[in-house]
This record gives structure tokens, sequence and C-alpha cells, in this order.
């Protein structure tokens, strides 16, 4: 199956759940009703090198490389003898081959990704027993024999409180706990660890292996079942409400700077009169 008959299954996604998490039912209603087709180069470029890590074979059948600019006459002969596929720049395709080498040269990185028993792109289809929905996941890698989800990213940065941060704003651990929850009724077994695998966009491409701890799986876990029940009373009551059905009161911040008084203002005022 590939991404685009994924994309067409029903069911709760991880995406669904962080995009409740981060904003309201009408939010998640809205991006299921009105999903974003739109496309960029740096997604494309993304996608490729996720591609030509985890499946090289579709890699070379859904990317080509032009030498030029993406315009003009030459650009367009490309694309008619190339049809249906991404087009990627010399510079683009040079970067994934560099990120993916990185990734094959890294001692942990190599295993996860070239593992024999090791699945990619490992699509998932289950039913939450509690709440009865369907849900979906595809996952990067799936190593049946070691019990191990993983997932690739692509960084800025390798350092621990960059992962950290992005993990909490992103919703990294939510996602896991998701790929987790599906790999654990689909394949049923052992318990199930979820690794994270980061390399650096630019050079030189540092490769980092984060295994997620077993308290931050389960808080995940916990809050990937409070959202599941959150879109059940939706589904149940019909209602896809906003953040907040009520008046909300604004308070200021701990670390938001001390009152500023009229005399400061005036200050501020005669210092930036001409």
């Amino acid at each position: 199956m590939n991404y685009g008959e994924y994309a067409r299954q029903v069911g709760v996604r991880a995406t669904h759940l962080k995009l409740l998490d981060r904003g309201s039912p009408a939010h998640l209603r809205h991006a299921v009703e009105h999903p974003d087709d739109s496309d960029t180069p740096t997604r494309v470029w993304l996608r490729a090198v996720h591609a030509l890590a985890l499946e090289p074979a579709a890699f070379r059948r859904e990317y080509s490389v032009f030498e030029g600019r993406r315009t003009g006459k030459l650009f367009k002969a490309h694309r008619d003898s190339h049809p249906g596929t991404n087009v990627l720049n010399r510079r683009e395709y040079d970067s994934a081959v560099a990120i993916v080498e990185a990734l094959y040269r890294h001692p942990l990185a190599s295993p996860l990704l070239c593992g024999s028993s090791g699945e990619s792109e490992h699509n998932l289809s289950w039913t939450d027993l509690r709440t009865q929905l369907p849900c979906i996941a595809r996952l990067d890698r799936w190593l049946p024999d070691l019990r191990v989800v993983v997932d690739l990213k692509t960084v800025g940065s390798t350092a621990a409180w960059t992962i950290e941060r992005m993990t909490s704003q992103l919703g990294w651990d939510l996602q896991m706990a998701h790929y987790v929850a599906g790999a654990e009724v689909s394949e049923p077994g052992a318990g199930v660890l979820a690794f994270l695998l980061v390399v650096e966009a630019k050079p030189p491409h540092d490769v980092a292996v984060y295994r997620l701890a077993p308290a931050l799986m389960l808080r995940a876990a916990q809050r990937r079942g409070e959202l599941l029940d959150w879109i059940a009373e939706c589904n149940h009551s019909g209602r896809w409400p906003g953040r907040f059905d009520v008046q909300q009161t604004l308070e200021l911040p701990a670390w938001a700077p001390p009152e500023i008084g009229a005399e400061d203002l005036d200050e501020d005022l005669d210092e930036e009169a001409p």
C-alpha cells in the first residue's frame, strides 16, 4: 500500500491526535474536511529523504533529478520524460544522499534501518477497544523480532534539549504512543519499544537514536486515551466545539516584564522623538 492508498483510509491517525491536542475539535474537523493538499519543495525533499532511506526502490520510481532550474522548456521536457515523478534538483538530491549515507554509517541507526526482519512504511489498521474508533498508522520502520517502532526525523540539531523541546511542541511522544498502540493490537506479543531516529539536515548530518522513556510513553498513552474519548464524544453528540465554550480569564505569566507606568511610557516616547 502506497501513501496515497493509506491516506484514503478512514480512521484516527497520529496527525489527528496532534491537531486535537494543540487545537480543538473544531480544528480537527476542519482539517479532516479540508485536507491540505498543497506542496512545497521542502516537503518534497523531506519525503525524498524518507523514501531514499526507507524505500530505495520507491525512490527510484517516484523521484527524478533535473540538473537545471525547474522552469523552461528543458524542465518541461524532463517532466514529460519522467511522468508522475517528484523532481529534485542536483543540490537536493546530493543532500538527500549525504543524509542517508550518514544514517547507514551510524552504528546504532544502521541496524534499525537495514535489519533483515524490519519492514519500512508498515501500515496498520485496528479498532480502539474502549472507544471502538477505527485507527490507522503508517510506521517508518517496524522491527517485529525486536518489537521496536522507529520514526525517522530530519532535524536542525540532534542535541538532547532540542529533541526534547520538539517532542513536546510537535507531539512526537503522542505520535509514537499511537504507533505503539497500533503495533500492540495488530501484532500481539511482548511490549513495544519506541525509538526516534534523528538526523541533521545540514552537514555533517549528525545522527542520534533516542529511545522514548517508559514514563514519557505512559503519559503520552494516557493523553492519547483522553483524546480518543474526546473524538468519540464529538462523534456521538455531533458537536465539534472550539477551544473554549465559556469566558476565560487572562493572567500575565510569571516571566512577563514588570508593570509599565505612565512615566515610563512618557520617557520612552521622549527617547524615540526626533
